[in-house]
């Protein structure tokens, strides 16, 4: 199975995540490599002649390495998800929508969850109960920047943008 994603827990450094094309994610010791656990995401396409598994686009730790949040898509639809890392469970899944491949971070803090899908950008609470902030983009987000409030995106004729999170603006570009 191929890799979408990894990234390395910054609570205390020792955890990593990949994101994988067959729908899991796998948690591995840092320094050891030694598998500490696998989330099987559930298959959520109805039609059993369809043999589609979630990717896993995209995986983010909280700052405290408590909980993990990934983002998934499958034929049918796209899914954000906070999970538990003490037990591997569901602590909720959320549906989003869009044109690109859909991004997640949590905020410096980690009050904040922000959920990128390339036709908008969404900020939920930390249990991803309600939408904060929602900002209407035309572009793709190509990256979450993970201490500050920023994300990296296209901006049109091969420009690379830097935007605020919160408010959307766009802080400072560059033609590619």
């Amino acid at each position: 199975s191929g890799k979408t994603r990894d990234i390395i827990d910054p609570g205390n450094g020792e955890l990593l995540a990949i994101g994988a094309t067959n729908g899991r994610i796998y948690l591995f010791d840092t320094f050891t490599l030694d598998r500490k656990g696998v989330i099987q995401l559930p298959k959520t396409d109805t039609d059993e002649k369809i043999p589609w598994l979630p990717l896993v686009n995209d995986v983010a730790f909280d700052p405290q390495g408590d909980f993990l949040v990934s983002v998934s898509e499958s034929s049918t639809q796209r899914l954000a998800t906070l999970w538990r890392l003490s037990d591997l469970s569901v602590e909720r899944s959320v549906a989003v929508s869009g044109h690109f491949r859909p991004r997640c971070a949590f905020s410096a803090g980690g009050e904040s969850i922000v959920i990128s899908d390339g036709s908008q950008l969404q900020v939920y609470d930390r249990a991803m109960q309600r939408v904060l902030t929602q900002i209407g983009m035309t572009s793709e987000v190509f990256a979450l920047h993970p201490s500050k409030q920023l994300a990296l995106t296209n901006g049109g004729n091969d420009a690379l943008c830097v935007r605020d999170i919160s408010s959307g603006e766009e802080l400072r570009s560059v033609q590619g």
